[in-house]
């Protein structure tokens, strides 16, 4: 289960959304999201076709298997299904993050 994944008040994990407590602390320290360790470069991010950076960063392995298993980025459910062939992984360095806005 990804470190970001909220639970519902029952203690349910809600699949396809983040808690947005460790999505801030993810960005603040420069942490993965799926697994909420310390990130070194590379580090990875989702873009879609049309180039739109999606999320924080991930570990390589990480974004693999959030490709691979996470509902909400496959077009089998989710509350925005998205063809997994939509979905590109790329990694940026210190300089292009720092393009996009990323100030680690």
């Amino acid at each position: 289960m990804p470190w970001v994944t909220p639970e519902s008040d029952e203690g349910v994990p809600v699949l396809g959304k983040l808690d947005w407590r460790y999505a801030d602390e993810a960005e603040r320290h420069r942490l993965c999201l799926v697994c909420g360790l310390k990130l070194d470069d590379p580090v990875w991010f989702f873009r879609t076709r049309e180039g739109e950076v999606i999320y924080e960063g991930l570990h390589g392995r990480c974004a693999r298997l959030s490709l691979a298993h996470c509902p909400h980025l496959t077009s089998l459910d989710g509350p925005e299904p998205v063809s997994v062939d939509e979905w590109w992984l790329m990694s940026l360095t210190p300089a292009e993050r720092e393009g996009l806005g990323y100030d680690w």
